[in-house]
Formats: C-alpha cells, structure tokens, sequence
C-alpha cells in the first residue's frame, strides 16, 4: 500500500525538539501504563491500529500523537480477551489518570483521547474525525478474530478507503515497532506545523 509505514534504517539525523522529547517520553509512559498482554489484544494489536490510525491521521489532518496514545492505550485495561465491556472506561481512566501533562496532550484532547477509549468496543460511529481516526484503526484490525469490518461502522472517507481495508484484511503483517510507528508520528506532525 502507497502510504503504509516507509522504514527507514537508523534514526533520524535532526536533532529532536522539546516537544518530540515530551511526546516521546509521553508514549514511553503510555507503553508503561499499558503493560504488556498476550492475546488478541496485546502489543501486535496495539501496533497494527497505531500504523493504520496514523495512515488514516496523516489523510484526515487529526492528531498523530493522540491516535498513537489511543492505540497504546485502549485495551490496556482488558481482563479478557472476550466480553468485557468495562475495558474501554477502565483505559479511559488510566490515560485522565495519567493526565495532559505527562501524555503531552492539551486538556481538551485528553478529553477526546478518552471518549475514543471509553467508547471505542460500542459499535458507534462519530463526525469527530480524531476520535473516528481511532475507532476506525481500531476496527480495521477485527480481521485477527474472523469478522470482516463493516462500512456502516467507519467513521471516517480514510478509514472508508479499499485499498487501506484491504490493507489491513492481512493481519498477520509484520507490525511496525513502536520506534518506526513515534518516527512516523513525528513526520506527520512536521508536515501539519
């Protein structure tokens, strides 16, 4: 696919603003506060939604660093990998819990960072295009478990995109780390200052 993760060998050569610095020990944060999990819902997960809800970020001009928070962020809180509808509220509250400050979001995305993690297993669709962003990187990813992503439950035209859909139908693809997929935030970041 066109726009999946380019990786790029070694780091890049620019020196890191401040700001790369807090987004970076923000995600750091975040991957601590999540732990880790085995299963469908554990860390290959996390990166296949963080690399197709940064494709669907750089299309929809929406928070890179948000959509990477939600990804890391919104199963985090899972007691099973079955029924358990308390996991998105549960992940909602550790990321207020964490704060603004220390995930390097103003208060008004924590807001919304949080509604997409409380909301994000109800089956909603929303005209907020960050929070669709989400849902939508996350949705894409339900292939792992045999059901095939229906149209009516995409929130966002990227997210509507075949080929993107197509894209994500192989969910045994080689995920990018987490260094590829924060290095990839930052180039998208770049691009909308």
């Amino acid at each position: 696919m066109a726009d999946a993760l380019q990786r790029s060998p070694g780091s890049s050569s620019r020196a890191s603003t401040r700001e790369e610095e807090l987004r970076a020990s923000a995600i750091s944060r975040a991957r601590e506060a999540a732990g880790t999990r085995s299963g469908i819902h554990g860390d290959d997960h996390w990166r296949r939604v963080a690399e197709v809800g940064l494709i669907i970020a750089r299309r929809e001009e929406v928070s890179a660093h948000v959509v990477l928070l939600f990804a890391i962020l919104h199963d985090c809180r899972r007691e099973n990998d079955g029924h358990d509808p308390g996991h998105g509220p549960r992940a909602a509250e550790v990321a207020r819990t964490l704060g603004h400050e220390a995930l390097a979001i103003s208060p008004e995305e924590l807001d919304r960072l949080a509604e997409a993690m409380h909301d994000h297993d109800r089956g909603l669709v929303t005209e907020d295009t960050l929070i669709g962003a989400c849902w939508d990187a996350d949705r894409l990813d339900l292939e792992r478990v045999g059901i095939t992503p229906h149209l009516r439950f995409i929130s966002t035209p990227a997210g509507s995109d075949p080929d993107l859909i197509d894209y994500c139908a192989d969910f045994l693809r080689d995920a990018p780390s987490w260094d590829e997929l924060a290095q990839h935030a930052e180039r998208i970041m770049e691009k909308t200052r």
